[in-house]
């Protein structure tokens, strides 16, 4: 049985606004100190470069990531500045390095 609708009563619609709060803070951002042949050297490589620019990559992740031929040496979780920052340090320094954007 449906109940009777009135025009003289109001009809309270409930909206409910379903939001996601990011969690990486802007951080989307990372940079590529180079392609290795193995995993391991990958890896070696990102401990070797987060030691000699520990201010800069402070609050990045290292990441390895597989790819066509080898592994990708990766820091990311990074703001746009702190990723450029990072890049322009280590390359004064003589290592390879490059920006990747979201």
């Amino acid at each position: 049985m449906l109940a009777a609708f009135t025009p003289d009563e109001p009809v309270a619609e409930e909206l409910e606004v379903v939001t996601r709060v990011s969690t990486s803070g802007g951080r989307q951002w990372s940079i590529n100190v180079g392609h290795f042949g193995s995993r391991y050297n990958a890896e070696r490589e990102l401990l070797r470069t987060a030691l000699v620019e520990m201010n800069t990559l402070d609050e990045a992740l290292r990441k390895v990531v597989a790819r066509k031929g080898g592994y990708d040496a990766n820091f990311v979780g990074m703001t746009e500045e702190m990723a450029n920052l990072a890049c322009r340090r280590l390359q004064a320094r003589q290592t390879e390095c490059t920006v990747i954007g979201p």
